[in-house]
């Protein structure tokens, strides 16, 4: 990563751009985050950072992005941080907020959790995009695609599109097994992490 980030020449987001000189010899990923607080400060705005599924960055080896976010934190008050993640246990374990040694020790954060839907919310969320794309469904496929994916929305969204793009039952039998090779490969990238000690540390 390190080398990856010494060989950027220049970022551009949504029409902002940073070009680096050619005599700067070593890019921080802090010095950036500098450079974009001392360009939003002026203008009294607030860059927010957003990284999904962080507790993914547990796989990074012999590197931590937590003195980062620590010093954005402490320094950068124009640069707010928004971690999200899909297992909340995992990613409040690469946090480790309530570790003294950690870098984010004491910091202040607001949590938001969101709650699981309710039975009825994913039924909701089905029958209105399938009525949007025009198409009629049956009740009883609607029923088993929820029982057979447990109300998650994002598998649910997989076989509506997929039901869209090719109507007919096969289309949840085609869901499941898309979702069951991307849960069984969530599962083997855990348990090589905790095979390799980075969930025990």
């Amino acid at each position: 990563m390190i080398d990856f980030l010494s060989r950027i020449r220049g970022l551009s987001i949504m029409g902002f751009t940073i070009e680096f000189s050619e005599l700067t010899k070593d890019v921080s990923i802090p010095s950036l985050f500098d450079a974009i607080n001392e360009w939003v400060s002026p203008e009294g705005k607030h860059l927010v950072v957003i990284i999904d599924e962080v507790q993914e960055l547990n796989k990074m080896r012999g590197y931590s992005l937590l003195p980062i976010f620590a010093y954005v934190y402490d320094s950068l008050r124009n640069i707010p941080f928004v971690f999200a993640g899909s297992k909340v246990g995992t990613l409040y374990n690469y946090l480790s907020l309530n570790d003294p040694d950690s870098p984010l020790y004491g910091r202040y954060i607001e949590i938001i959790e969101l709650k699981p839907f309710t039975h009825e919310q994913p039924l909701g969320f089905l029958r209105r995009e399938f009525s949007r794309a025009g198409i009629i469904v049956s009740e009883d496929l609607i029923g088993k695609a929820m029982d057979e994916l447990d109300g998650v929305v994002g598998w649910l969204s997989l076989f509506g599109l997929t039901y869209i793009s090719n109507p007919g039952p096969e289309a949840l039998d085609r869901t499941i097994g898309i979702a069951s090779g991307i849960v069984e490969e969530e599962f083997c990238n855990f348990a090589r992490l905790w095979v390799q000690g980075g969930m025990c540390q």
